[in-house]
């Protein structure tokens, strides 16, 4: 089985249960404002914005940018997994439904998006999705062409350790090059060498804090990059 088809598996198997686990879903008041604070203290999200939300999974993220978004803006929100794009589809408020499309599939895919998608989007957004990269400077590089000229991309993702690869995850740690990064410079190094200019690189403090020990032995990062 291949690394998308292993990955597409494991995902759809934890997509009922994804939200309800810790670090991964938003299990308190506390971790859900964390997590927006620290994003729009890094990123400028304008109302009118066309966003891609990359391995967007059940819609932590995808639900968040559309309640910053009015009904102009538009968010693309992908991911291998349906059943996971299902249940975001489901529990997205009826109010931002009209701001959100969803798309299946492999981002490692450049068929995925046609002609049309190319320069057209504001921001590229991927929570905790990197990490499942195969192949990070192939899927960088696809996304600067996705990009305007002056469109960012933003990458909130963590520190992880083999350890925190658990059960069936554990046979992908040695196939994908993000798995267990223990240094920040890591990513910014990947961007700068698929055509961006990385503006900031740092921890998210405040979601760290809210994540309590998990935050301190996978602390949480952003980076964020404008396509050069």
């Amino acid at each position: 089985m291949s690394i998308s088809a292993t990955i597409k598996v494991l995902c759809d198997e934890e997509a009922v249960s994804y939200n309800q686990q810790s670090g991964h879903g938003l299990l308190s008041v506390a971790e859900a404002d964390a997590w927006r604070s620290e994003f729009l203290r890094s990123v400028v999200v304008r109302p009118g914005y066309y966003c891609l939300d990359v391995g967007a999974g059940t819609g932590t993220l995808t639900h968040m940018l559309a309640s910053m978004l009015s009904d102009e803006g538009k968010i693309v929100s992908q991911d291998i997994s349906g059943p996971s794009l299902e249940i975001s589809k489901a529990s997205l408020p009826a109010e931002f439904s009209k701001r959100v499309d969803f798309l299946t599939g492999d981002i490692h895919d450049q068929s995925l998006f046609s002609s049309e998608y190319q320069a057209s989007f504001d921001l590229i957004t991927a929570r905790q999705s990197a990490v499942l990269l195969a192949d990070p400077i192939k899927v960088f590089s696809h996304w600067r062409d996705l990009l305007k000229a002056d469109g960012r991309v933003v990458i909130l993702d963590a520190l992880w350790t083999r350890e925190s690869w658990s059960g069936q995850w554990g046979q992908l740690i040695d196939l994908l090059p993000l798995s267990c990064l223990q240094t920040l410079a890591a990513v910014p190094y990947l961007l700068e060498h698929s055509g961006f200019k990385v503006e900031s690189a740092r921890y998210l403090d405040e979601v760290n804090e809210a994540l309590g020990l998990q935050g301190v032995a996978c602390p949480r990062f952003i980076v964020v990059a404008r396509r050069a």
